[in-house]
């Protein structure tokens, strides 16, 4: 009737005037430095985070710059990330951006995301455990020939596995990764300095949070290297309305289990009032945890437009979960797909493998993005096909992934193995290049898919594929 419908209350609409304080682990911006010591920035507009919007965003993370990631010195980076000198600068250059950068010690930072979000984190999310560990002691040149795509910015790659290959092939201790090595929680062993720079990581940005929000403002949380952030906003900010959305799979409670800070990142992600997920599989998955692991109860109840919501019933309130799917721009994609430079690229590409059929793909080199999985499927497809052979050839770019250790040094041998076995039964037929995340942005990429028949996205477990 029109009397119950007017009962109805009509779903939350926001305006230009409400706040949003955006959090993830790198700012959607992209720094620059003059000879002269002058900074500039532009947005990185690959990043999700960096789509407009009406509302009034202001958006919090670190900074990439050379040696963020803590590895400088000889054997690394020159520099150690932003001069402390000169953050200053880079506020100022940051400010019309509404950026608010968290300055976190590199050293302090590498450890918090090379060390327990992609050493610990990364390989859980993903639904794989393992209790052997294996530990690269060092990455080797190589100079061997590769291909190389036609783009002004692209440079050979010199790294050899040959010696990699030595160093991955030893026989490494037992070391049970995936158990807490001492008293649980990690609280003794190499988990703890890993344990305790994620928290302190994750203190430094609800420090800064803090410092930019604005009563009424919501809180919206990114990617798994902010799991418990939420935990520290709600002691000093426990008015602020916080969402967390993870742009990664979630496991199965029999994975999950596994960690030992288990707990300690569930209850972080539930001290949110909501919880987001890019499919239901992965949220089911979240709320099978909260269940097993921490005996909480879950279902659907009322929301304020008159419909259900599921959640989390935990401490008197109810945590919303949801499953919400990423969109892209347009307008972008488009301004960067017909720009010239692109679009000469793209025939560059087309004339060198003139008459054959161009599949392309890239993928971060790690063993979840199944790269050798791929080359198999091909060679099985040119022994069963073979009026194929000679009128194909895949251009394949792998990202170089050196935060994943061990696990990249033997995928990258594994990997130039099978590619020299192709080629030396068919000349020809697959293109390698590695190249590092700087050399393959979305020019680049846009224009070898442009350029490509087929493009290939053939990964074991993924999230949300940023090819």
């Amino acid at each position: 009737t029109a009397a119950g419908d007017a009962n109805i209350k009509q779903p939350v609409q926001l305006n230009s005037t409400d706040g949003l304080v955006v959090a993830s682990a790198f700012l959607p911006v992209h720094l620059h430095r003059s000879n002269d010591g002058e900074w500039s920035a532009d947005w990185d507009y690959e990043a999700l985070l960096s789509m407009q919007t009406h509302l009034r965003v202001t958006r919090v993370g670190t900074v990439k710059w050379r040696g963020w990631h803590g590895n400088y010195g000889s054997d690394g980076s020159p520099e150690a990330g932003v001069p402390k000198d000169e953050h200053h600068k880079v506020e100022a250059c940051l400010l019309p951006f509404h950026c608010i950068p968290v300055w976190a010690d590199p050293i302090l930072f590498g450890e918090m995301y090379n060390g327990f979000c992609k050493g610990v984190l990364w390989p859980i999310l993903h639904n794989i455990t393992s209790v052997y560990s294996t530990h690269s002691e060092k990455v080797a040149k190589d100079s061997s020939d590769s291909f190389e795509i036609p783009f002004p910015s692209s440079k050979k790659n010199d790294s050899h596995p040959s010696t990699l290959m030595s160093v991955s092939s030893r026989f490494h201790d037992y070391s049970m990764d995936d158990v807490a090595m001492g008293t649980i929680h990690g609280d003794a062993g190499k988990e703890a300095s890993l344990w305790s720079a994620y928290t302190a990581v994750n203190r430094l940005f609800a420090d800064t949070i803090v410092q930019c929000f604005n009563e009424g403002d919501l809180v919206w949380i990114h990617g798994f290297h902010l799991v418990i952030l939420p935990s520290f906003l709600t002691r000093k900010i426990p008015m602020a309305k916080v969402g967390i959305f993870l742009h990664t799979p979630f496991p199965s409670s029999e994975i999950f289990r596994t960690l030992w800070c288990r707990e300690d990142l569930l209850r972080g992600m539930l001290n949110a009032d909501q919880v987001g997920f890019h499919l239901f599989e992965y949220a089911r998955h979240f709320l099978t945890c909260c269940r097993r692991l921490l005996g909480l109860n879950y279902g659907m109840i009322p929301d304020q437009s008159g419909g259900h919501n599921l959640a989390i019933e935990i401490n008197g309130r109810h945590v919303a979960v949801t499953s919400i799917h990423a969109g892209i721009e347009p307008p972008v994609l488009h301004q960067v797909l017909n720009h010239k430079s692109t679009v000469d690229k793209a025939i560059s590409i087309r004339n060198q493998f003139r008459d054959k059929v161009i599949f392309c793909a890239i993928d971060r080199m790690e063993s979840l993005k199944g790269i050798p999985l791929k080359m198999l499927g091909l060679e099985r497809f040119l022994h069963r096909c073979p009026e194929w052979v000679g009128k194909i050839v895949l251009i394949q770019v792998g990202i170089s992934a050196f935060e994943r250790g061990d696990d990249y040094v033997r995928t990258k041998s594994e990997i130039l193995s099978m590619v020299a076995n192709i080629n030396k039964i068919w000349p020809g037929t697959v293109q390698f290049q590695e190249c590092a995340e700087s050399e393959m942005r979305l020019p680049q990429r846009m224009a070898l898919m442009r350029a490509a028949d087929v493009v290939m996205v053939t990964p074991i477990r993924d999230g949300l594929n940023l090819i």
